[in-house]
């Protein structure tokens, strides 16, 4: 995690950032729930690959290819994984917001 509070631009990897951005964001999820003491659930969600204009940006572009979301001439790798578009994404979300069969679950 001591990427994320000094990055080193000669040993940045966006691969390394990611991985401890989603960490940091599993922690605070669990941490919240904690703290709470069951008031409130915490969520660390993963909506899937969403095609946005997000996907337009080069550095959103390194990360994906490394993970292999893109193959290396930037097309979809449909054979990993389905892409989804930006209302099934959100569903994710409303999901852990609203759906009560989720209120004994925190995750």
């Amino acid at each position: 995690m001591e990427t994320l509070g000094k990055p080193n631009p000669e040993s940045y990897n966006s691969l390394n950032v990611y991985s401890e951005a989603k960490t940091a964001n599993v922690l605070t999820a669990a941490e919240l729930s904690r703290r709470s003491n069951g008031q409130i659930n915490g969520y660390s969600l993963h909506p899937g690959i969403i095609l946005t204009n997000m996907n337009d940006k080069e550095e959103i572009k390194v990360i994906q290819k490394e993970l292999g979301i893109l193959l290396p001439d930037g097309t979809p790798n449909l054979d990993m994984m389905k892409w989804k578009t930006i209302p099934q994404g959100a569903a994710t979300t409303v999901t852990a917001a609203f759906d009560p069969r989720l209120d004994s679950l925190p995750g």
